[in-house]
């Protein structure tokens, strides 16, 4: 599946990251995550460098679709996926543990 981010003139992201997973009952679910991301350049330049930078120095909304043709995950089809910009979130060592939204 693709995976990508277009990056426009006006620093303008558009995010479009897919992918699937197997549920434990055998079940695959496809996740397509998709929004968009701008900000000042110093800021999307902070961002691709993995620093730190204040989340409302930017702008970025994602929203996540989910599919399965499996019955038991109709559920799931439902779209209340909503994402805000993430925040790092580090070890006591201070390595990079990951992202949470």
């Amino acid at each position: 599946m693709p995976i990508g981010e277009t990056i426009f003139a006006d620093r303008t992201a558009e995010l479009d990251f897919r992918y699937a997973f197997e549920t434990d009952y055998g079940a695959l679910i496809e996740v397509c995550n998709y929004g968009f991301r701008h900000g000042p350049a110093e800021v999307i330049a902070a961002i691709a460098r993995g620093e730190d930078f204040a989340q409302e120095s930017y702008y970025m909304r994602t929203h996540a679709r989910l599919q399965s043709t499996d019955w038991r995950y109709d559920w799931s089809t439902a779209p209340v996926c909503r994402n805000w910009p993430a925040q790092r979130v580090q070890r006591r060592d201070g390595s990079l543990r990951g992202y949470l939204n």
